[in-house]
């Protein structure tokens, strides 16, 4: 029966395409985000920027969603640190925040947050955000990758062809 459930579980996970990250210190919240979401999501947590950070770097999630005022490395600095690294700065990021005023959101957006969302939020808009940010990005990938093709290279700007001709250059020329 166990092996069963085990079973289910991992066909469920491979169903599964995008992985979510959420680093909220806050346990109830916390849980309550994890079950929202593992419907649709393979879900990874962390209680604090630091973690969530270490984590980040190591699975390369498909989008993360952190709350702001956190113990050990709060998230504005845990997102300049995500968009800082080459790693991982392609990774949507929606902020959750109790804080509101204008100056609160600036200060998420500026620190390289794709989103920011203050608490308390309605779980369907929060859905709606994270498919939203994900197809953004799958768009936008789509775009430089398909733009490597001959055939998509008709498609595509001469300074995006410019710019993917010169980056498959320096790659050729320093692949070892």
């Amino acid at each position: 029966m166990e092996d069963d459930l085990e079973l289910q579980n991992s066909e469920l996970n491979l169903n599964k395409t995008h992985t979510v990250l959420i680093v909220e210190d806050n346990s109830d919240l916390r849980s309550y985000l994890k079950e929202e979401l593992k419907k649709e999501y393979k879900v990874i947590v962390a209680e604090n920027g630091q973690k969530g950070y270490d984590l980040a770097v190591q699975k390369l999630p498909d989008l993360i969603l952190t709350d702001v005022i956190m113990p050990v490395m709060d998230g504005l600095e845990m997102c300049k640190k995500i968009k800082g690294n080459i790693k991982t700065s392609h990774i949507p990021l929606l902020m959750l925040s109790a804080k509101a005023l204008v100056k609160d959101r600036l200060e998420g957006i500026d620190s390289g947050a794709d989103l920011y969302l203050s608490k308390p939020f309605n779980m369907d808009i929060l859905r709606s955000s994270l498919i939203q940010l994900i197809n953004s990005r799958q768009i936008i990938f789509n775009k430089f990758y398909d733009g490597i093709t001959k055939k998509a290279q008709q498609k595509t700007t001469t300074i995006d062809n410019d710019f993917m001709q010169k980056t498959l250059n320096y790659i050729h020329e320093n692949i070892s």
